[in-house]
């Protein structure tokens, strides 16, 4: 009986050792990963927009639970930034996608992927994601109003072996542009 009781006792003191010790690694790098964040979030942002020189992440609008990261040169609005997300073949896929002032991409850029590596993980290649530039709801081939890949009428190039995936980013950047159009007035103004 003492030899349970012993047992218990160190394991439980163990288990509380570990959980503390963890919960003291999560404050003490808390700071340190959200700078991180911060900083791949600018990155993105400096590698879709349009050149500008403030802080999209200061001037940044929400509105109805969308957040708008807009770029600005000498005041003047040359771009705007939004995060979604799409369904791919592993899970959730979110890219940051810029759009400028008149409905057209300037860039996407894959922020989160689980992606089966050697295959959908591919929609990360300049190759793939630089199809998107140029393309707008008004000069694409769109199928039931949206945007679409090749396989299903539309005029996006999916990767091969990868349909779906390339399906995921292709419904994430028709939902960047459809809220971009939802909300135009209010963000170029």
């Amino acid at each position: 009986m003492n030899k349970t009781l012993n047992l218990v006792i160190i394991l439980t003191l163990t288990c509380v050792i570990a959980a503390l010790s963890m919960a003291l690694a999560d404050r003490l790098t808390e700071g340190r990963i959200d700078t991180q964040k911060k900083m791949e979030k600018v990155s993105s942002i400096k590698n879709i927009l349009p050149p500008f020189d403030n802080d999209p992440l200061a001037d940044k609008k929400e509105i109805d639970g969308e957040t708008f990261y807009i770029g600005k040169k000498a005041g003047k609005l040359t771009g705007i930034a939004l995060e979604v997300e799409g369904e791919g073949y592993s899970g959730g896929i979110r890219i940051m996608v810029g759009i400028d002032p008149t409905g057209t991409i300037t860039g996407v850029e894959i922020l989160e992927q689980l992606e089966t590596p050697g295959l959908g993980a591919r929609i990360d290649d300049d190759t793939f994601r630089d199809q998107f530039k140029g393309k707008s709801l008004a000069n694409s081939k769109l199928v039931e109003g949206h945007l679409a890949v090749k396989k299903d009428n539309g005029d996006i190039d999916a990767l091969t072996g990868a349909t779906i995936s390339s399906r995921g980013v292709t419904e994430a950047v028709d939902k960047a542009l459809n809220i971009f159009q939802q909300y135009k007035d209010k963000l170029t103004q």
